[in-house]
């Protein structure tokens, strides 16, 4: 049965993005993940008429991210596309519940997926059994576990993949940090097991020498520290001590060989692991196609022409797979 409530058109009923292609309209909607409500924002095409069924689309975006960053901008190149796209912010993330805020934690955002993956066509506005799923970052290993699990997803296309595994995430880190994090990561979990205090460090630094922040990056323009970029109000730029060890562990690759429905991966060397992303792509056994892009990875998320031009290779790929 289709959803009838849970969507109020926001005041603002267009949302105008720096690609300059046509605004998409926009409903606030609410759905249920393991006793939270998660938050999020539905993207329609500008004309738009009740009663339309149109495919639907889950997008999700980087670590520590919220649905105003990647992912909202994604979703409305997609709506703008024909597309009844979803943005949401994770348990513990933006405005969705959630009692450890910031908390990055891959179990509770695949399970987060997989509700989104659900809910989503019992909206009105969407087509039952056409729901595609586009992640973007770190989220590609998360929307990947979640497909492998069994969310209910016809269609996956990756931009841009972050897929590390705990070997990786070694020689990223090194292993002796690597072994610090761990330990802090240990220690801030008992605390909090203890007596509830949640120890935080910043998420995204211009100081590289910070030992616990998630993301260090020396270059003024980096995405989460540019306030032209991703240092939007509702990017809350801390992360939880406890949740390095759950991401240190983390095995994106695993997923591949669960992966059953058509996917299209989008990533260049200039991107995230690049070896990691051909690895996963390569065991997936499934209708596939690949296209290795030029541009660096945080320029995904952000850049009018390379966010324009991969939409449109998205929702190419999504016409043609959710017939």
């Amino acid at each position: 049965m289709k959803t009838l409530f849970n969507a109020a058109l926001l005041t603002a009923a267009t949302l105008a993005i720096a690609t300059g292609v046509n605004a998409a309209q926009i409903k606030e909607v609410t759905f249920e993940s393991h006793g939270e409500t998660l938050a999020g924002n539905l993207y329609l095409p500008d004309d738009y008429a009740d009663g339309q069924e149109l495919p639907g689309v889950v997008v999700t975006g980087s670590w520590t991210s919220v649905k105003e960053q990647m992912s909202g901008l994604y979703a409305e190149e997609l709506a703008d596309r024909g597309f009844a796209a979803l943005a949401f912010d994770f348990r513990n993330f933006g405005e969705s519940g959630g009692e450890v805020r910031a908390l990055e934690s891959p179990a509770m955002k695949i399970e987060d997926i997989h509700a989104a993956a659900e809910f989503l066509p019992t909206l009105p506005e969407v087509a039952d059994d056409r729901v595609g799923g586009l992640a973007i970052c770190a989220s590609a290993g998360y929307m990947a576990h979640a497909i492998a699990k069994g969310a209910p997803f016809q269609s996956f296309v990756t931009v841009a993949a972050w897929l590390h595994d705990p070997e990786t995430a070694r020689a990223i880190y090194t292993p002796e940090r690597y072994d610090r994090l761990i330990a802090a990561s240990q220690a801030a979990k008992a605390e909090y097991e203890r007596n509830g205090i949640v120890q935080y460090t910043i998420a995204a630094t211009n100081d590289e020498e910070v030992e616990l922040a998630a993301m260090r990056w020396g270059d003024p323009d980096f995405y989460y520290t540019n306030p032209e970029r991703g240092a939007i109000a509702e990017y809350d730029n801390r992360f939880p001590v406890m949740a390095w060890e759950e991401w240190l562990a983390f095995n994106a690759l695993t997923a591949a060989n669960g992966i059953r429905i058509p996917y299209l991966m989008l990533h260049g060397d200039g991107m995230a692991l690049p070896d990691n992303a051909k690895a996963f792509y390569a065991a997936i056994d499934a209708p596939k196609s690949i296209e290795w892009l030029d541009g660096l990875q945080m320029d995904y998320y952000d850049r009018p022409e390379l966010v324009t031009n991969a939409a449109a290779r998205v929702a190419e790929h999504f016409h043609r797979t959710l017939r």
